[in-house]
């Protein structure tokens, strides 16, 4: 129980499963079994991390040594844009001078939740309850939205509210500071410079190679290879290190499926093992085991299985946020947001859109796409934060070398139509970058389907965006 996870509070307590490991000022932060943890120290400041965080440039770096490099900056902003250049799943705990900040990583996968009073942080609500009584929301709208059956079926928070009405999340590029009882945004806070798609392309490929080199010297990787982009990507640049590659076939797959055939033909065309595992388990409910004493809202797993502790699965989830997948909507309302996040339309979560929705003018003054935000701070920081956390409750460790704000800032400094989620021009190049300019490797399709097919015919006759366009609003 509480696997990876932490709780910073007030409430000094012997909590189960729980170890005691450090007092800042008046709060006791307490950590999970596996958790990682090291601090520095002075006698004005002190900088505390949980979690993993890895270097591109010196991928022999342990956390140590990274925490002893952000700690030599002396101002907060300086502390965050030093933090930019890593990827890895954490949270910091910063006191400077007379003050206490709270923040994580770039996509929030290491997950923060607190209470309306800055008593107590810590990985999911259920932990909080621990220090805090959890209080049910009195309004009619929230009642409605956490009864609902899409609420039930996915489990996931609208933007920084939860089931309590007293309980918070802290999304993507905010930061709190516990003795003000503030959140604030801290990212965009500089005007993203523009960049061409060959530059990108070969930077952004030199800066994964570099996480996925610094993650394998501290642990044995295990990759998910398919059809698609992002594991082409991280397959290519995962060349130069050792790896163990496989695809899960599922029901509907046969030999001929494109996520069977291409991975066979990539892995062998590099001389790699590739492992192709059935999933003869059935969708279990997870009341029935002890995943339900770990994760709030415990959804439905196809696998149980465990990895040993030093292994670490690379997937590449946060990549999305560079691919445009929300479309090319300059209006799009909140239902239309609702829609596009796989949300109800229901007044909770409408009005919880509503109020992200006023960040779209601090977007457009900083050079952001706010669909590109909305992806990056709605999808990432709920879904995909709590399927990491989940896969921590099951003893699997997962991490995206995509999880950097270096190199999603990067990646966003490109044209959006050269980045779309379909035809990518900038993971086409990236492709070609880490193959060694193999024309070989370019043959090999992604994701070829009919479905494909047909969108490229749209694309050629220019009417692709506005069908995108019309299945928003049509809910289709």
């Amino acid at each position: 129980m509480y696997r990876k996870q932490f709780l910073f509070t007030k409430k000094k307590g012997d909590f189960p499963n729980l170890e005691e490991i450090q007092t800042i000022e008046e709060y006791t932060l307490y950590i999970g079994k596996d958790s990682e943890y090291c601090f520095v120290k002075n006698e004005i400041r002190e900088f505390h991390l949980l979690g993993s965080i890895y270097d591109w440039e010196n991928p022999q770096f342990l956390n140590e040594q990274i925490l002893e490099n952000i700690s030599q900056e002396q101002r907060l902003e300086d502390i965050l844009r030093a933090t930019d250049n890593y990827c890895g799943q954490f949270v910091l705990i910063v006191k400077l001078y007379n003050e206490i900040f709270i923040f994580n990583d770039a996509a929030s996968q290491k997950e923060i939740y607190y209470d309306n009073n800055f008593t107590c942080f810590g990985t999911q609500p259920k932990l909080l309850g621990l220090s805090v009584d959890l209080l049910e929301h009195n309004s009619e709208d929230a009642k409605e939205y956490y009864s609902s059956q899409n609420f039930k079926k996915k489990c996931l928070f609208v933007w920084n509210t939860t089931h309590k009405s007293n309980i918070f999340h802290l999304m993507p590029n905010h930061i709190l500071n516990v003795k003000k009882k503030s959140t604030n945004r801290f990212f965009p806070a500089e005007i993203l410079k523009k960049n061409t798609l060959d530059y990108v392309s070969k930077k952004s490929s030199q800066m994964l190679k570099g996480y996925i080199n610094a993650i394998s010297k501290r642990n044995k990787l295990k990759m998910a290879v398919t059809g698609g982009y992002d594991s082409r990507v991280l397959f290519l640049a995962s060349l130069n290190v050792e790896c163990e590659y496989f695809v899960t076939r599922h029901p509907n797959m046969n030999d001929s499926h494109h996520d069977i055939f291409i991975p066979k033909r990539l892995t062998s065309y590099y001389d790699k093992d590739f492992m192709i595992g059935d999933d003869n388990l059935m969708m279990e409910n997870i009341e029935d085991t002890d995943y339900i004493n770990d994760i709030d809202f415990p959804r439905f797993w196809l696998s149980r299985n465990k990895s040993n502790n030093d292994l670490m699965y690379i997937n590449g989830n946060v990549s999305e946020i560079a691919r445009n997948y929300f479309g090319y909507y300059k209006n799009a309302t909140a239902k239309d947001l609702c829609f596009l996040s796989g949300n109800s339309t229901l007044s909770f979560a409408t009005k919880q859109y509503s109020i992200w929705l006023k960040n779209k003018s601090v977007f457009k003054k900083y050079g952001y796409h706010y669909l590109d935000m909305f992806y990056w701070e709605e999808k990432m920081g709920n879904w995909q934060a709590k399927s990491k956390t989940e896969a921590h409750a099951l003893d699997r460790n997962v991490l995206s070398p995509f999880n950097s704000r270096k190199l999603l800032n990067l990646l966003l400094s490109t044209k959006r139509k050269d980045r779309d989620s379909h035809f990518n021009r900038l993971y086409d190049l990236m492709i070609y970058e880490l193959s060694g300019n193999d024309n070989e490797i370019i043959k090999i399709p992604i994701n070829p389907s009919r479905k494909r097919t047909i969108f490229g015919l749209m694309k050629y006759f220019k009417i692709y965006n506005l069908y995108r366009f019309i299945k928003v609003k049509l809910r289709k």
